[in-house]
């Protein structure tokens, strides 16, 4: 068993691709560690990272750029490998239920086109069931994607937080004030830069600590925002995240480069961004 790992943006990389791919491996394997979860080994395919493990990985949803993930078998190099494992999904299916096969090609080496393939296993699993293909609200969807030759069917879909992979940009200090603080270095983290908080006054850390992937998130207490060159100088930091918004915009006398990601969102963005980080 597998866990088969998608990614966006990295995909638009080009020459920098494997970069990010790395920086993207390094943030999943320090991830499964910090939360304890057994894997063999964390490896790169064409469009995909690969996860040997049998577990289905929950904590992969706080590694910023992942797009989603899925839990896979691998079948086999055939279709006659996959309609074996396939058919136990639809096994229990009568005339009056539904199915459909969809299937994602990266390898554009193997024999069939994706349709091919769903047109073919399609008629193999109505074959042994009698259910009939619908291609909405059906009763099973069997998804598979093929890789470097692989047939992988895909056991449910996972949605993770996108962005870039920590690691993959430089180091940001973040002043942090209150819970808006917070969320604006997460953005920041999710543009794939390491933070390091300066904090003014004692605020929950969890939520940076939780998309971290195992680095250390370590305050610094400071009592006036001067401080921060400081900081920066010490951690070679490029730059300072705060939570300034449009309607509150401040002038920081510091050396560093100022970061303000609140400022182009409303009030009602700010509020999904905080839910959509806290799920």
């Amino acid at each position: 068993m597998v866990v088969l790992v998608r990614y966006a943006e990295i995909g638009i990389k080009g020459k920098n691709r494997d970069k990010f791919e790395h920086a993207l491996v390094a943030c999943i394997e320090r991830s499964l560690r910090k939360h304890d979860v057994k894997f063999s080994k964390v490896r790169r395919m064409y469009g995909r990272i690969c996860i040997e493990t049998d577990d289905p990985c929950p904590c992969l949803k706080h590694v910023f750029g992942i797009a989603s993930f899925s839990f896979a078998i691998p079948t086999g190099k055939t279709i006659e490998e996959a309609f074996a494992a396939s058919k136990q999904l639809v096994a229990k299916l009568s005339e009056n239920d539904s199915f459909r096969v969809s299937c994602q090609r990266l390898d554009k080496k193997f024999a069939l086109k994706s349709q091919e393939v769903c047109s073919k296993l399609g008629e193999m699993l109505r074959a042994v069931t009698k259910a009939k293909v619908k291609m909405e609200k059906q009763t099973v969807d069997v998804a598979l994607e093929i890789i470097e030759g692989t047939i992988y069917l895909l056991t449910g879909r996972t949605e993770g937080p996108g962005g870039m992979p920590i690691g993959s940009e430089g180091k940001v200090i973040a002043l942090i004030e209150d819970d808006s603080s917070v969320l604006a270095a997460l953005l920041i983290m999710k543009r794939g830069c390491e933070i390091i908080p300066a904090m003014l006054k004692e605020t929950d850390l969890s939520l940076l600590k939780e998309f971290a992937c195992g680095q250390e998130i370590k305050p610094w207490h400071i009592s006036a925002i001067n401080e921060i060159d400081e900081i920066a100088e010490k951690r070679k930091a490029l730059a300072v995240v705060i939570n300034d918004t449009f309607e509150k915009i401040r002038s920081i006398d510091l050396k560093l480069l100022v970061l303000r990601p609140l400022s182009g969102l409303t009030g009602d963005e700010i509020a999904n961004e905080r839910n959509a980080m806290q799920c």
